[in-house]
């Protein structure tokens, strides 16, 4: 058995890293968390100094990454720095689809290393995340203008890093597994069978699709940001190419768990022009993994019953 990797406390606590922080990472991804925080305050160092870069503060969310919002040193502009540990390939195709995209409907790509494990971005302020609000309706209208201009880039111009959406659905359902195996969030409620089953019936989904895209493949509200006139913005995407009712579908199914996630798959697909039966279809393969996946038992509870349906 492999022993913990040590922490630095204090260069973690300089980054605003706090034992909540640490203990959030770890329920989510063990002991893979624990070495890339062991390894984070050497990493920023590094790359604050190679960037011109100062003021590294830890921002929310991620697991085997990290957005620290910075500045540069020269103008003072505000910037984010991602660091990640995911693994080249998922990092690469980060960085192609922020590159394809240029700062139009996501966050600019400013600088990214050959493997896209650390990117520097534009920082969109104030950046707080997309909240539900009162009329579902109101927001898949403004999902399905975000998602259009996501999806707009032609299939030549899709780079050669972007995997085909069943990497992405492989990977899904891999991380999935892996949980169930480990400390479960979601109560028993999904078995591997379960997780299969969704997964077989997602590739002939993905086969038959009428048209292809480059889809965000992580598209929920935690990785949509607001900026100062109240604008959406998408970042951290999981790329892939294939179909677009996937990211209608992860949207509806995350945007408010549970609840009406079928009536929301017909409203964004009637706002975006897609078939909103793709998209429910799509919603329900996401259900077993995402009701694995998240941390809570009331959202697992709530992703299983769109399963169950």
């Amino acid at each position: 058995m492999t022993s913990a990797p040590e922490l630095d406390p204090a260069g973690l606590a300089a980054l605003g890293v706090d034992d909540r922080v640490i203990a959030t990472r770890v329920q989510l991804d063990g002991q893979r968390a624990l070495r890339f925080l062991a390894d984070l305050p050497r990493l920023v160092a590094c790359w604050q100094t190679r960037l011109d870069l100062h003021g590294a503060r830890i921002m929310p969310g991620g697991v085997l990454s990290a957005a620290l919002a910075c500045e540069r040193r020269r103008d003072g502009a505000p910037v984010v720095l991602k660091l990640s540990a995911s693994g080249p390939g998922g990092a690469r195709a980060e960085a192609a689809a922020l590159s394809v995209w240029e700062g139009v409907g996501a966050c600019r790509l400013l600088f990214a290393s050959e493997d896209g494990a650390a990117m520097l971005l534009s920082a969109i302020y104030p950046g707080a995340a997309v909240a539900p609000g009162d009329d579902d309706r109101h927001d898949a209208k403004r999902a399905a203008e975000l998602l259009a201009t996501l999806h707009r880039i032609p299939a030549g111009r899709i780079a050669a890093d972007i995997p085909a959406v069943a990497h992405e659905l492989r990977w899904r359902f891999e991380r999935a597994h892996d949980h169930l195996d480990g400390p479960s969030h979601a109560g028993g409620l999904v078995s591997h069978q379960e997780l299969d089953d969704a997964h077989r019936s997602a590739l002939p989904l993905a086969k038959r699709c009428p048209s292809k895209v480059m889809c965000h493949g992580d598209f929920m509200n935690k990785n949509i940001l607001l900026d100062a006139v109240g604008r959406w913005w998408a970042i951290d995407p999981r790329p892939c190419v294939g179909d677009p009712c996937l990211d209608a579908a992860f949207w509806s199914l995350t945007h408010r768990p549970g609840i009406l996630v079928r009536e929301r798959c017909e409203e964004i697909g009637g706002a975006a022009g897609l078939d909103p039966g793709r998209i429910w279809a799509w919603a329900q393969v996401f259900a077993a993994s995402e009701a694995v996946l998240v941390t809570d038992l009331a959202r697992a509870r709530a992703h299983h019953s769109v399963l169950a349906r």
